[in-house]
């Protein structure tokens, strides 16, 4: 840089240190996870429907499936993860028992660090792999807690569980590095596999509102929270009852 000096004075050269380069965006990689949902009713247009969501720091997508064999969860879950519910009018319900969440985590394993590694340095590798998974599993099922909350205490569908209790995972999950390349660790538990009114359903207009509450961080109501424990609790004592009837009584 010159700097001027006074008219006759010869032009001066400042020397500074130079402005260092911008740093990198910290490298991102993607973790796929399944969370059971306790059945969660939900109208036809709902179906297939894919909302990003900003959470604590982490971009989230939340994906219901279109299909009832998304996801590659198929064999072993009897009822798949959507069936028909009802009709009505022109629409039709359904019951979503899988979500699907994609979180952005920081990180920057690659799918090719694993291969030839010394076994101390490959054990390594998994611990961190791991560590990142059980870090999405945790920001999807608080995400997905906020949101099914939600559903069940202002729309009504107490059958979706306790307001204590956290959506599980189901079926596989993946970790993939930054180029999309899956990295060879992962969590395999099972799913555990009512129908209501039209007006439980979820909606696309309920669903953005809810989608608002999550970004927002604003739990559900207590009150509401806490009238669909009293349903639930009377929901399942009822089945008790009827499964005890089928068992002592049923013609055979």
């Amino acid at each position: 840089m010159v700097q001027d000096g006074p008219p006759d004075a010869e032009p001066v050269v400042l020397v500074g240190q130079a402005e260092p380069p911008p740093s990198k965006p910290a490298a991102k990689m993607t973790a796929v996870v399944h969370f059971e949902t306790g059945e969660l009713q939900v109208i036809d247009k709902m179906l297939g429907v894919r909302q990003r969501i900003d959470y604590r720091g982490h971009n989230c997508e939340i994906v219901f499936p279109a299909v009832n064999d998304d996801f590659g969860i198929h064999g072993g879950y009897a009822p798949g993860v959507i069936s028909w519910c009802s009709s009505h009018g022109d629409m039709d319900t359904y019951l979503v028992r899988v979500l699907r969440v994609i979180v952005e985590l920081d990180g920057d394993l690659l799918a090719s660090d694993f291969d030839c590694q010394p076994s101390g340095s490959r054990r390594a590798l998994i611990d961190r792999a791991i560590g990142l998974l059980d870090e999405a599993i945790a920001v999807g099922r608080n995400l997905l807690s906020i949101y099914l909350g939600h559903i069940r205490a202002d729309l009504g569908q107490f059958w979706l569980g306790s307001s204590m209790q956290k959506p599980q995972v189901a079926g596989d999950t993946q970790l993939l590095d930054t180029a999309g390349q899956m990295i060879p660790v992962g969590r395999t538990l099972q799913m555990t596999g009512m129908v209501r009114g039209v007006d439980l359903a979820v909606s696309t207009a309920f669903h953005d509102r809810t989608v608002d509450k999550v970004r927002a961080e604003e739990a559900p109501s207590l009150a509401e929270s806490l009238l669909r424990d009293a349903q639930k609790l009377s929901w399942e004592t009822d089945q008790v009852t009827v499964t005890c009837a089928k068992q002592f009584f049923w013609p055979r």
